[in-house]
């Protein structure tokens, strides 16, 4: 231990404090007397952190390792190098350092719990886990631990397994306000919704009752389609904080779902000017406000502002722009199935302005060879498959992120959501623009009825399988009508009564879509399917709906069934089904059905 020890813990206190500069000035002041002091240099190194330099951190993490006094503190400065790695974009460094770390002291608890964060950035969430537990296991007091996990789980968009964080802090804490407010925000977010609203509920009641957690209730009672509820609670969110830019956002959310989408642009349209992640939600909002309404123009423009949302933030560095160019341009995938294959749409066009490589999920490539508008720039190599050759400079797609360059550098790319701003798109054409591969068949009507329970509506949008009695019905009472199962991961029970075909891939749900003569379903990924397919599709939307069913037609062939009022699905949706079923009966008891 040296004379300089003790003031290198009083620059670390300062740093943990809040005063980086007095932190910084110690650590010079004792590197000025001892230029290779270690400790010094790995204090310069947790300042340039808490700055937000990594590069600056690295080197000074290198050279507090030049001469560490004991495997322990190596193995602290090697964490901070990990830690600054990762910071720097340097993931498998990072993981490599970290582990390092770790062997010099595996019972720090910090260490596993760095692995378990670099993991679950690599997509192993599984290790992540075993990670996450060892560091838990270790702790002396978990608590500090359980919240830094269902915290960065929460960043990470992970939010059942934030869900499941949150638990075990309720049994270290029960009735704790602060944890059950975060474990029915976390629920939320995964769509487990009634758990949602009773932990929000359990936080109120044991005085956690801030605007925060009002409006939260009032989101779960929204997508619960408690309307009312909903609404009194948002309207008690804003009264608790008035200025507060989140709880007026949710509010307008709110009111574009009941219909007043005039009310929700004037509250959204000053907050889209802010700067910050709210300002970015807000423009959002409003440009899915715009694009419901055919204003193309100026909700593709706010459209862009997904980007900076949620753990996936797109870089602008080495994005393609619309511009014509013979770089090959990698499209990339973003949000779900249903939203990639609306935007299939748009890849004729770019592919007229520039060289395509298609990075997108392989099940989505399966749809590529049924777009007639890509069949001569497929031909001809200007667009290719991920996993493909490209030609002369022999580089392969290697899925999301790989380098396209010729020396291996990143080429230009864009996300495939990102095209219609970027290629100036005014209107949109309601056409068909994938061929349909099979015939239909007279009589068959496809069925599908449920989503994603994930999803926020999912309440809203599915329909319980046993209110479809009466369209299924119609197979008794007209002889030439069958039903065809659409719907994945439907039980045998379910099944009964109609024909399931296989549907392994999107290019084979394609094929079963188009035998039949209709489709009735629900807001999901095959709902975009039969429209691209031109397949009559009849839509059984939730109130409210979202803004793609809403505004100016997107598919040639689409009856829209929706709810006139909000409620829970037993209550709003029986009245939808028999309007549904007459339709269907009058459809398919006609000539030429």
């Amino acid at each position: 231990m040296t004379a300089h020890d003790s003031r290198v813990d009083t620059a670390m206190a300062f740093l943990a404090g809040g005063a980086p500069e007095r932190a910084e000035a110690l650590f010079r002041e004792i590197l000025s007397a001892e230029p290779a002091h270690p400790g010094a240099w790995h204090g310069l190194a947790c300042v340039a952190r808490d700055r937000s330099k990594p590069h600056i951190a690295i080197a000074c993490a290198g050279r507090a390792l030049q001469a560490p006094p004991d495997d322990r503190s190596r193995a602290v400065f090697t964490l901070t190098l990990a830690a600054a790695l990762d910071e720097a974009g340097h993931r498998r460094e990072a993981l490599s350092a970290c582990r390092v770390a770790l062997l010099l002291e595996p019972r720090d608890p910090r260490g596993h719990m760095l692995e378990g964060e670099l993991l679950h950035a690599s997509g192993e969430r599984l290790e992540a886990r075993r990670a996450f537990d060892r560091a838990i296991a270790l702790a002396s007091d978990p608590a500090p631990l359980l919240t830094r996990i269902a915290g960065f789980l929460m960043r990470h968009a992970a939010y059942a397994d934030a869900a499941e964080a949150w638990d075990q802090l309720a049994l270290l804490h029960p009735g704790d306000p602060l944890v059950l407010a975060n474990r029915g925000a976390a629920l939320f977010e995964a769509g487990q919704m009634e758990a949602a609203r009773t932990s929000l509920e359990q936080a109120m009641a044991s005085g956690g009752d801030t605007a925060e957690t009002t409006s939260n209730l009032a989101l779960v009672e929204m997508a619960l389609g408690h309307f009312e509820a909903a609404q009194r609670h948002f309207d008690e969110a804003c009264r608790k904080a008035p200025d507060d830019v989140a709880m007026r956002i949710n509010r307008a959310s709110f009111h574009a779902e009941t219909g007043e989408e005039m009310r929700a642009r004037e509250t959204l349209a000053p907050l889209a000017a802010l700067d910050g992640p709210d300002g970015r939600k807000a423009a959002f909002n409003l440009a899915t406000l715009d694009l419901s309404q055919g204003r193309y123009e100026d909700g593709w423009r706010g459209f862009e502002s997904r980007l900076a949302l949620g753990p996936n933030a797109v870089s602008a560095s080495a994005r393609w722009t619309g511009e014509k160019t013979e770089k090959r341009v990698r499209i990339t995938a973003e949000q779900g199935l249903g939203d990639m294959i609306q935007f299939l749409r748009f890849l004729p066009e770019a592919a007229s302005r520039a060289p395509l490589l298609l990075d997108l999920p392989p099940t989505v490539l399966t749809l590529i060879p049924l777009m007639p508008g890509l069949r001569d720039a497929r031909a001809s190599g200007r667009v290719r498959l991920a996993g493909e050759m490209i030609g002369e400079d022999g580089i392969a797609g290697a899925g999301a992120g790989a380098g396209i360059g010729g020396d291996g550098s990143s080429g230009p790319s864009c996300s495939l959501l990102s095209l219609p701003h970027l290629l100036g798109m005014r209107s949109i054409t309601a056409e068909a623009f994938l061929e349909r591969p099979a015939r239909p068949v007279r009589g068959r009507v496809g069925l599908f009825w449920a989503g994603s329970p994930a999803y926020r509506f999912d309440a809203r949008r599915s329909v319980p399988r046993d209110l479809l009695a009466p369209v299924l019905a119609l197979s008794q009472d007209l002889p030439d009508v069958e039903f065809l199962c659409l719907q994945h991961g439907a039980r045998a029970q379910e099944q009964q009564g109609m024909i399931v075909p296989p549907m392994e891939d999107l290019a084979a749900t394609a094929e079963a879509l188009a035998r039949c003569s209709i489709v009735v379903g629900v807001d999901t990924a095959l709902a975009h399917l039969a429209g691209a397919l031109g397949v009559e599709f009849w839509l059984l939307d939730r109130y409210g709906g979202d803004w793609r069913w809403k505004g100016p037609d997107w598919y040639p062939a689409v009856r829209i069934f929706r709810c006139a009022r909000a409620g829970p699905a037993p209550e709003v949706w029986p009245c939808v089904i028999a309007r549904l079923a007459g339709a269907l009966r009058d459809r398919l008891a006609g000539p030429g059905s």
